[in-house]
């Protein structure tokens, strides 16, 4: 009974574990999308700002 407890918690606990991961990744590529979608309006302001 004992190891089906350990067996059932370790299993709870990687799903959460994989769930957290899951969500720090997609937050880390929003904020990549983000920075790079604000350089890129920068770049393109300064370009039609030069015109």
């Amino acid at each position: 009974m004992t190891s089906r407890r350990m067996l059932k918690r370790y299993a709870t606990f990687n799903l959460v574990f994989i769930k957290v991961g899951i969500i720090s990744r997609t937050i880390t590529h929003c904020v990549y999308y983000f920075y790079i979608f604000r350089i890129s309006l920068r770049c393109l302001f300064l370009r039609l700002s030069f015109l």
